[in-house]
């Protein structure tokens, strides 16, 4: 193509050629469609050309379609200039993504594009691998702008590196918004944590989560016990640890693994209180002298407790819908629940209602002929009696405040009494009793919803009417007659 030619050729024409060139790859063909300045040009030129709009500034020629829309006036000069001058004297956006093509091959994706005058063709990754069409894009870009063609570049690519965080960021920003506020935990099980994570926090927040291994681990759990801080304490400091760097590790791939709280070994266990149980004279003793509805019905929640070892979370969000007192089967949630039986699916813990303390407290549990009787007449004498109501609720409908019914009602009574005893205490009560009058150690378990790692192994479904024979005896023996007082009868 020579000069004269080039003279003769209409402007129309050049856009043409120039738009051919393009798409056949010879970007060196198009200084002989339009007067072609390689290098920038001058700082004085730039503004005005700009503005009067017959000049075209572009990266590489490739983008000189793509920057300005030529069809308001004639392009006269296309000159190359550098991505960060353009940006910076002309204020227009870079362009928008690179030039390529990302296609698949089997359920392979590649892209292919042109570098320095080279075709290149880079594999991606599988369909399995990226999924996602917009992801794909990006990584595509990414490979193009970078030149990345090896594995290894890719995967970098991919899975850049992360920041290494302290202990106190990773707590803060990724294991409390992720495990214990959105996770699968209770009420219960959010509040645990919240207040472990101040023993923890203390002594390991300044540290960087790498850095954080067995030794800082086991000096902190002999502080805590230098300090007096029970077992118990001790173990859930340790497991609380353990859940945070099991998040670090398979969730988040913030640490290598293995987890440090693993080797942990807790100091013997120091028995400081020893567990208490009521025997069946003392249970019968005690629920003649407390008071039933229409004062706080401190009678029926015992004798619940007692005979069918609900928690304190659950007996105070119990509600009538979840119990049967007749002798034919309901549908209960899609579910068929036994006559005579209650169904254990929430709890009230600090003020929130919420789903149980654990899979395993979701359960049925029979219900003998007293605790029968005494909730039906409970519920004739009551004023809160719909599916949705509280079954132990106040004057107005609302939970009961259980420290008050403790404080005035239950310590002053078992004091009296001389009886120790507390709710959690009633719960040891039950599986005591029954296992002595009979119960099989898993029934047991079912009963109390207590299914533990080993047990599930060989544990099925426990028959309910099988426990019902049981908690039926245990009922009869602590509601034989005692006197006024709560003394045996002459």
């Amino acid at each position: 193509m020579c000069a004269e030619l080039y003279a003769e050729i209409r402007y129309e024409y050049r856009i043409f050629l120039a738009n051919l060139c393009l798409a056949v790859h010879r970007e060196d063909l198009i200084p002989w469609c339009f007067e072609y300045t390689p290098a920038p040009p001058p700082s004085t030129l730039l503004p005005s050309s700009w503005e009067s709009g017959t000049t075209i500034f572009a990266t590489t020629p490739r983008h000189i379609a793509a920057d300005r829309d030529t069809s308001q006036g004639p392009l006269e000069r296309v000159f190359l200039v550098g991505e960060d001058l353009l940006a910076a004297s002309t204020n227009t956006p870079q362009p928008k993504r690179p030039v390529g093509h990302v296609h698949i091959h089997g359920q392979v994706r590649y892209v292919t594009f042109y570098k320095d005058g080279t075709r290149k063709t880079v594999r991606l990754g599988t369909v399995a691998e990226l999924p996602n069409e917009d992801e794909v894009r990006t990584l595509a870009d990414e490979v193009i702008r970078t030149g990345a063609t090896d594995r290894q570049a890719i995967h970098d690519i991919l899975h850049p590196p992360h920041p290494e965080p302290t202990f106190a960021q990773f707590v803060n920003e990724r294991f409390v918004p992720e495990f214990v506020e959105q996770g699968n935990l209770s009420h219960a099980g959010r509040c645990h944590y919240t207040s472990i994570l101040k023993y923890v926090l203390p002594a390991l927040g300044d540290a960087q989560l790498k850095d954080v291994g067995y030794e800082n681990l086991r000096r902190l759990i002999n502080e805590k016990k230098e300090e007096g801080y029970s077992w118990q304490t001790l173990k859930h400091i340790r497991n609380c640890i353990s859940a945070i760097f099991r998040h670090a590790i398979e969730r988040t791939h913030h640490h290598p693994g293995p987890n440090p709280a693993r080797g942990i070994i807790l100091p013997p266990k120091e028995v400081t209180r020893q567990r208490h149980a009521a025997t069946v004279e003392q249970c019968r003793v005690l629920l003649a002298a407390l008071p039933c509805h229409p004062r706080p019905a401190a009678r029926e929640m015992v004798r619940l407790v007692i005979c069918c070892s609900l928690s304190q979370a659950e007996f105070l969000a119990l509600r009538w819908y979840y119990l049967n007192l007749e002798d034919e089967a309901v549908v209960v949630d899609g579910e068929m629940l036994a006559p005579r039986a209650a169904r254990i699916r929430a709890g009230y813990y600090k003020g929130k209602f919420g789903r149980t303390k654990t899979p395993g407290r979701n359960r049925d549990v029979p219900l003998p002929s007293k605790v029968v009787e005494e909730l039906k007449m409970l519920k004739a004498r009551g004023h809160h009696v719909g599916p949705d109501d509280l079954v132990f609720c106040t004057k107005t409908g609302h939970h009961h405040m259980l420290k008050n019914i403790t404080d005035r009602i239950l310590n002053p009574i078992a004091a009296r009494l001389g009886i120790k005893i507390a709710w959690h205490e009633l719960r040891h009560t039950h599986s005591t009793l029954v296992q002595a009058l009979g119960m099989s150690h898993l029934d047991a378990q079912a009963n109390m919803g207590h299914l533990g790692g080993n047990m599930t192994l060989h544990y099925t479904h426990p028959d309910l009417e099988r426990r019902r024979v049981v908690v039926e005896e245990l009922s009869r023996l602590i509601a034989e007659p005692v006197g006024v007082n709560g003394s045996k009868p002459a």
